[in-house]
């Protein structure tokens, strides 16, 4: 089964102040309380260290793969469990728009587990909204 979430929100900066924030993953724990930290080569293909704080303070460790990093376009990473028992696609996708950009937070989840546990992988449509918010917040203070 495959499981999706993909939450948009506009931002009234360009796309180019929109990836000066995405892109700084030095930053991230400074603006955001999930997205702690992204390490390794900035190049497709390459595996990364990711670091979130999910519910309640927990730590998620995670190697993953770079699957985008375009300037002014998007981040995308993907990892997983072998034998199929799951993978998530997760990424943020930049976009212009009349406000002046949209950032879309997506994860598109796969294999057997997300089918066992898709009630609680759909509650993280709440955590992508509060992200995409600390997004544009941070947008918003850099350009005061």
């Amino acid at each position: 089964m495959a499981l999706s979430i993909d939450v948009s929100l506009p931002i009234d900066a360009p796309p180019a102040a929109v990836w000066a924030c995405l892109s700084d993953t030095g930053s991230w724990p400074r603006w955001s309380d999930v997205l702690v930290a992204l390490d390794g080569d900035r190049e497709v293909g390459a595996r990364q260290r990711l670091r979130l704080r999910m519910a309640g303070g927990l730590p998620l460790i995670a190697t993953v793969e770079l699957t985008v990093w375009t300037p002014g376009v998007g981040i995308e990473w993907v990892g997983g469990l072998p034998l199929g028992l799951f993978r998530a696609r997760h990424g943020f996708r930049i976009e212009p728009s009349q406000a002046g950009a949209t950032i879309t937070h997506y994860e598109h989840f796969s294999g057997l587990l997300p089918w066992l546990l898709g009630p609680l992988l759909r509650r993280l449509e709440v955590r992508h909204r509060r992200v995409n918010e600390q997004i544009r917040a941070e947008v918003e203070r850099r350009a005061a």
